[in-house]
């Protein structure tokens, strides 16, 4: 069964940060959708989520530019938090 092999699936090149890069919604509702038949299998995505957020917001918070215009860098943390907001409701909820 697929479940049984999550951390794989999740581990893979091409997959669920790929997924996240891309933006690939309906990749993520979809496999949500099948470790949703064993929920404990969340927390994969989830171990590779909290590490995406953070590097990508990481990027934003230190680049050159941004650090020098406050309205840009609120604007781009904005944005990115709006991107992970759109993801996690489109993709995880039911």
């Amino acid at each position: 069964m697929i479940t049984d092999m999550a951390q794989a699936v999740v581990d893979k090149e091409n997959g669920v940060v790929q997924f996240f890069k891309e933006k690939s919604l309906d990749k993520l509702h979809l496999l949500f959708n099948v470790f949703s038949r064993d929920e404990s299998k969340y927390e994969n995505i989830l171990n590779k989520m909290k590490p995406y957020i953070e590097e990508e917001g990481a990027v934003i918070v230190n680049e050159e530019g941004n650090l020098k215009d406050p309205l840009m860098f609120t604007q781009k943390l904005l944005a990115f938090k709006s991107e992970i907001d759109i993801m996690v409701q489109e993709s995880f909820m039911n």
